[in-house]
């Protein structure tokens, strides 16, 4: 369940961004990454509630990458 909704969640994430972007604009929306990281959040613990360490780590690792940008965008 928290797998398919991260996944739904990040869907939605790259369907704003792409509408954003439609219009000529360039630049990474803030609600992007925020419903980036959280549907990537929502992946880790999909992962590790299936017991699967190794891919809910490197979710967690995408999740700080995209949470690392988001900061970056902020300032």
């Amino acid at each position: 369940m928290f797998g398919r909704l991260g996944l739904l969640l990040i869907i939605f994430a790259w369907l704003l961004q792409l509408n954003y972007s439609r219009k000529g604009r360039k630049e990474i929306q803030t609600s992007f990454l925020l419903l980036q990281v959280l549907g990537i959040l929502f992946l880790v613990i999909s992962s590790f509630a299936n017991g699967e360490a190794l891919m809910g780590f490197l979710n967690l690792i995408s999740a700080a990458g995209a949470l690392w940008v988001y900061l970056k965008i902020k300032k």
